[in-house]
């Protein structure tokens, strides 16, 4: 399994080097990128370039039946409109001073449960492995 990280903000325009099948991929976002998200997978599925399709799944049921049928891979937006809040205790992440790439990880590592719709992406992406 690989994890790729597409640069934050940037994912979009990072989305061309997701490998195409017979690799499968999933594309997890914050749920404030939902709107933008349909936006370009409608541009990359538009495209004749040699590319990823992708499409967008509203629910971990929807990112199990698109890991199945192995043509797209399946962009998939948090509830929760950041990552941030999924961690316990709840960083002040919107406070001067928090840092996403020290502080979040280091919350997330002293976590002793893993939040329930965290623990069933990752159960769809390893039961197809």
């Amino acid at each position: 399994m690989g994890i790729f990280h597409l640069g934050g903000d940037f994912w979009c325009h990072l989305l061309y080097t997701v490998p195409k099948p017979p690799y499968r991929c999933v594309v997890i976002l914050d749920g404030d990128k939902k709107q933008k998200t349909k936006q370009v997978c409608q541009k990359y599925g538009q495209t004749v370039e040699n590319v990823s399709k992708f499409e967008v799944v509203e629910n971990i049921e929807e990112l199990a039946d698109i890991m199945a049928k192995h043509d797209k891979h399946p962009i998939y937006c948090l509830k929760q409109k950041c990552i941030e809040e999924y961690l316990e205790p709840k960083p002040g992440y919107e406070q001067e001073g928090y840092s996403k790439t020290t502080d979040g990880p280091r919350i997330a590592e002293d976590m002793r449960q893993v939040p329930e719709e965290i623990w069933g992406i990752f159960d769809v992406i390893l039961k197809g492995s």
